[in-house]
């Protein structure tokens, strides 16, 4: 394991001692609403963390996996986005949902190869990440050593033409791409309709998730 996964399952172990939730489990119902045309069985949750889009997938009636680096339950194998332990189009559905802000561009690029890979033809990879992120503002220094990093271990910041142009590179077709307040959604009553109001009244809200589809072709 590199010393990046080494760091980020530090940072996994952490919050799951701290707070016990990520932001992805409070957001899973909002975000399959916005992409359930695409999906289908089987599925992968790549960096699913403690289970929650897999528990609910399941509770659909869907058929669903993970893996993330730290496995906490038996639906999750142990295993990195680098080197996916799944044979050659296995499934149907690729999630990864707040993980390729995580990655260097050397890892990136080796993630979306092996999410190609273990994807059936036409299948579907369904990706969330930080929308235009000023990660200076995140940036924090270790008091000993000096050295400085991002609080959540994220190593880079994406837009909707990067994310374009990355996954083209790697033989996918977009086929949706759209900037959610995915958090205020899961937690506002009738959430579901804060996007749409943001969006008229043109708030440049915060915590802004980039929502995007790409299929294997």
């Amino acid at each position: 394991m590199s010393t990046d996964e080494d760091y980020q399952k530090k940072i996994f172990c952490e919050h799951i001692r701290k707070k016990g939730v990520f932001k992805g489990d409070e957001v899973s119902a909002v975000l399959l609403r916005i992409v359930k045309r695409y999906i289908a069985d089987d599925i992968l949750d790549i960096g699913a963390g403690s289970g929650a889009l897999i528990k609910l997938l399941n509770t659909k009636g869907h058929t669903a996996k993970g893996v993330d680096l730290y496995s906490t339950s038996n639906d999750i194998q142990q295993g990195s986005i680098t080197d996916l332990p799944f044979d050659d189009g296995r499934f149907s559905t690729a999630f990864c949902c707040d993980v390729i802000e995580h990655l260097a561009n050397e890892q990136l690029d080796s993630g979306i190869a092996e999410t190609a890979r273990v994807l059936k033809k036409s299948g579907h990879f369904i990706i969330t990440t930080p929308s235009d992120e000023d990660l200076k503002l995140n940036s924090v220094v270790c008091p000993e050593c000096g050295h400085q990093f991002h609080r959540y271990g994220h190593l880079q910041s994406f837009n909707q033409e990067k994310i374009r142009t990355i996954l083209s590179g790697h033989g996918f077709k977009i086929s949706f791409i759209n900037v959610y307040a995915l958090g205020a959604m899961a937690k506002v009553p009738l959430g579901r309709y804060i996007h749409f109001l943001l969006k008229r009244l043109q708030f440049q809200f915060i915590g802004k998730t980039i929502v995007v589809v790409a299929q294997k072709v």
